[in-house]
């Protein structure tokens, strides 16, 4: 969400609009104003926004929206994750009781509207009886692709158990002879020593988000090992450069299959199959089709962030 929270606020900013972004760290972009998230009622007080957008189950989203409540501003809840659409607030349990129930108390009586990232939240909150939900897939910016050698098989995560970045590290083993790339802020050393006998395989760790576009344009393909995701902005990032995707498990709203950008492959032995198949040039060209088509009518920032904020301020 940090990656939303800087890609939609830009594209407001250049549409015109006066932008605040409150929080811990500085936020240093063109157009947008800054403040710490602290002092919540008095900062809200002060810029007195026409609404206010947070996401993650929080005690500072929690403060935000009873400080929205008593100025009367609208209240946007941005859902960053499937568990959440079943009223969890944690990945690998519900969470602690009080944090659940103020959550929950959060979202039905705080929150003017909820945006969720795809079909499978809006079904669960609306089967848990939750109306004014705006559906809105990630946005990225469109650009043109460019003229790197796309030669890498990459890999873009967290270092964290359920992205299971050992099932990337085997694929490397089967494909010696491929060059494979893990950009994996966390990553542990015992990791990293189980993978010295992975010649192919590099490791990296931290990656500004401003200089990990480099790696996309270099990447054949895009793998995504995941349990489970709410909308990786990883695959944005790989479309916006023309990389197809290969995942385990994550395809948002079933959308391989309609455009040919990604492919869901259930086992390793099919997903090193599909990524050689990807070597190839006429898969590879007509998947790059599929990307440039996906991201045009999918999550192109000019056209679905105007269409977002008109429904935030529609009644």
């Amino acid at each position: 969400m940090e990656v939303q929270f800087r890609i939609v606020p830009l594209t407001l900013a250049s549409m015109g609009h006066e932008v605040f972004v409150l929080s811990l760290r500085p936020i240093q972009c063109d157009g947008i104003s800054w403040q710490r998230c602290d002092r919540m009622l008095r900062r809200i007080r002060d810029i007195r926004p026409a609404l206010v957008v947070t996401t993650i189950a929080t005690k500072t989203a929690l403060r935000t929206a009873v400080a929205c409540r008593i100025l009367r501003i609208p209240f946007i809840y941005w859902l960053p994750h499937d568990f959440e659409s079943e009223l969890k607030i944690g990945r690998t349990s519900p969470g602690s009781p009080i944090g659940r129930l103020l959550f929950v108390f959060m979202l039905r009586h705080l929150t003017t509207k909820i945006i969720v990232q795809n079909a499978v939240q809006l079904a669960n909150l609306q089967r848990r009886g939750f109306s004014r939900l705006i559906q809105f897939r990630n946005a990225f910016p469109y650009a043109k692709l460019g003229p790197k050698k796309k030669h890498i098989v990459l890999w873009v995560a967290r270092f964290l158990e359920w992205k299971r970045p050992e099932l990337f590290a085997d694929m490397a083993r089967r494909l010696s002879h491929r060059e494979f790339v893990m950009i994996a802020p966390g990553v542990t050393p015992a990791f990293r020593k189980s993978c010295t006998d992975i010649p192919n395989l590099r490791i990296l760790d931290y990656v500004p988000y401003g200089d990990i576009g480099s790696y996309y344009a270099e990447a054949r393909v895009f793998v995504n090992t995941s349990t489970y995701e709410g909308f990786p902005n990883s695959y944005g990032d790989a479309v916006v450069h023309g990389t197809p995707i290969v995942s385990m498990n994550v395809d948002p709203d079933g959308l391989f299959a309609r455009y040919g950008h990604g492919f869901l492959v259930p086992d390793l032995e099919g997903m090193c199959s599909k990524v050689e198949e990807l070597f190839t040039a006429p898969t590879f060209r007509k998947a790059v089709k599929g990307t440039r088509r996906y991201l045009s009518e999918i999550h192109r920032a000019e056209r679905t962030v105007p269409v977002l904020l008109q429904e935030l301020l529609s009644p």
